[in-house]
């Protein structure tokens, strides 16, 4: 009699059992969304081109974030390719560290994206009042943020934008990674060789102030010290 093949089982860690019963909880809520059920409340954000409002779906009564982006403020600070990766990343998203996108519209003057409401606020907050974390809690965060990013990463995605503000807390106190702003697709490999010469994707992004300030800088004559040093070398890509 050949012996019976070896099996291994594993059982699945507290963490990867919240992952499993949050993924079946949001299949089970996905549904379609009309723009007519939603009833506005109060402005709870406003950016440079954007505002979120609070509202509530009126079928299953859950409030949601609704972003609201004006069409012509999109196109002038030149954040239209910004918007529209957002919009494609987040609907290749489900994941309990990442916020959800629920549904997308548009009219005449403006974009829309129905996000999950996060109520906890910033990460970012929460350091500051603490002014650090301790050993347990910040290796927590960074957990969270791994599983999220090794998600994104397994998808070809990057990030591009990892900061406390661009991480906000949950009703449960989990960290939700926001803001796919600069989320791009690697759908290519790197073909600036002569600064970089691997296969990775290279990458540049900054928000408008930050863009105008480096090439003003760039642009900017060295000081007179400077002017006969030698060329620094190219710096890898990121």
């Amino acid at each position: 009699t050949p012996p019976s093949p070896l099996t291994l089982t594993l059982t699945p860690t507290p963490t990867q059992e919240r992952l499993a019963l949050e993924m079946e909880r949001r299949e089970a809520e996905h549904g379609i969304f009309h723009f007519a059920d939603l009833e506005l409340r109060q402005t709870i954000g406003v950016g440079s081109f954007a505002q979120v409002r609070l509202v509530l779906h009126k079928p299953s009564q859950v409030p949601y974030a609704l972003k609201v982006m004006y069409k012509g403020q999109v196109i002038s600070q030149d954040q239209v390719a910004h918007v529209m990766s957002e919009r494609e990343v987040m609907s290749k998203c489900n994941h309990p560290f990442l916020l959800r996108m629920a549904a997308s519209y548009q009219d005449g003057d403006a974009l829309y994206m129905l996000l999950e409401l996060v109520p906890g606020g910033e990460l970012f907050s929460l350091l500051r009042q603490q002014s650090y974390f301790q050993e347990p809690v910040a290796a927590f965060y960074s957990a969270i943020v791994i599983a999220a990013f090794e998600y994104l990463h397994d998808r070809q995605i990057v990030y591009r934008d990892l900061k406390p503000e661009n991480l906000l807390l949950d009703a449960q106190g989990y960290v939700k990674v926001v803001d796919f702003g600069f989320a791009k697709e690697a759908r290519r490999q790197c073909t600036l060789r002569s600064a970089c010469a691997s296969s990775t994707l290279c990458t540049a992004c900054a928000t408008p102030h930050q863009a105008t300030t480096r090439a003003a800088t760039i642009t900017r004559p060295p000081p007179a010290r400077f002017a006969s040093a030698p060329a620094q070398p190219a710096l890898p890509c990121a």
